[in-house]
């Protein structure tokens, strides 16, 4: 998978997966679900875990340490992170649309 850096709004877009570098080298990935209008409010698709604030999708199974993450739409505040470059476009190759991309993600909404 090929990633570049996201230096601004402009490069996010509807269908875009996106990976954002957290503290203690874990990569949380997002697909992002409309065009945004701006960094503090970027629409988006992923694991979330709301028992743990700031550890967004760190378990998709669950254990002692961090409850299950679910599938969820949500909105992500991601001017630090850009300012930070923390936030990578990831181009996974897999030919899909940005609307069939959106909607395979949507079919996983509560999942977890």
């Amino acid at each position: 998978m090929a990633e570049c850096e996201v230096s601004g709004v402009g490069d996010l877009h509807k269908g875009d997966h996106i990976a954002v570098r957290r503290k203690g080298g874990y990569t949380h990935h997002m697909i992002v679900s409309e065009d945004p209008s701006s960094l503090d409010g970027v629409p988006v698709i992923h694991y979330n875990n709301d028992v743990l604030p700031g550890a967004t999708g760190v378990s998709s199974s669950g254990g002692e340490d961090f409850p299950k993450a679910v599938v969820r739409n949500d909105v992500e505040n991601l001017a630090k992170d850009v300012a930070n470059g923390l936030v990578h476009l990831v181009s996974s190759g897999n030919g899909f649309s940005p609307d069939i991309t959106v909607e395979r993600a949507v079919s996983r909404i509560g999942e977890g």
